[in-house]
């Protein structure tokens, strides 16, 4: 397949739903991160590493976690049934369109960070927080194995990418902070001044 094109008029509630996930992937993650954290002050100060001292911060977990499922279930109210005007998709071997009205923008593959494919969506991101939720009912299955093998093949450039924009970072960030190097006895600044 050459290239094909695909337009999103409208997302139904499990396609809403499985956005939302998607979107709240890391806060659940940090969300945990947090609690084990809070369970390793709670056994590091008190010495109790029984069940009962994780039973709070685990409580207060599941307590935002199902809200959470609750508040998303709740909010879907066929706003999205209808998006007026549409999303456009063109997608070709070097990259994919996306317009809607009179906004374009052009991403090529080796400059996707990530595509996550759940149930019934294909998430392709743009940057590192935003995804084009693509639902798969409006696509093939060869539609679907065009995008991941464009996506897989670009993975060695977007790596390669990635590497020169750390190196270009680092230099600027070096030359930007140049005069603040340690020295033997302490650093050029700050309250830790090395004495001359």
């Amino acid at each position: 397949m050459k290239k094909f094109s695909l337009t999103v008029s409208g997302i139904q509630r499990r396609e809403y739903w499985q956005a939302c996930h998607e979107s709240m992937k890391r806060f659940y993650i940090l969300l945990a991160a947090s609690m084990a954290a809070i369970c390793g002050l709670i056994i590091l100060f008190s010495g109790n590493a029984s069940p009962a001292a994780f039973l709070g911060p685990l409580a207060i977990y599941a307590a935002v976690a199902v809200l959470y499922e609750i508040v998303i279930h709740a909010s879907y109210k066929d706003q999205l049934a209808v998006i007026d005007p549409p999303v456009e998709y063109e997608f070709t071997g070097s990259g994919w369109l996306v317009k809607k009205g009179d906004t374009t923008a052009q991403i090529e593959w080796r400059r996707t960070p990530k595509l996550q494919k759940t149930r019934d969506c294909l998430f392709l991101y743009n940057d590192e927080t935003t995804s084009n939720l693509l639902p798969l009912r409006l696509m093939t299955e060869a539609q679907v194995k065009a995008v991941e093998t464009w996506f897989a093949n670009s993975r060695t450039a977007y790596k390669e990418i990635r590497r020169k924009e750390d190196r270009a970072a680092r230099k600027q960030f070096r030359e930007e902070h140049s005069g603040l190097r340690l020295g033997r006895t302490g650093p050029a600044w700050g309250p830790w001044k090395r004495k001359k």
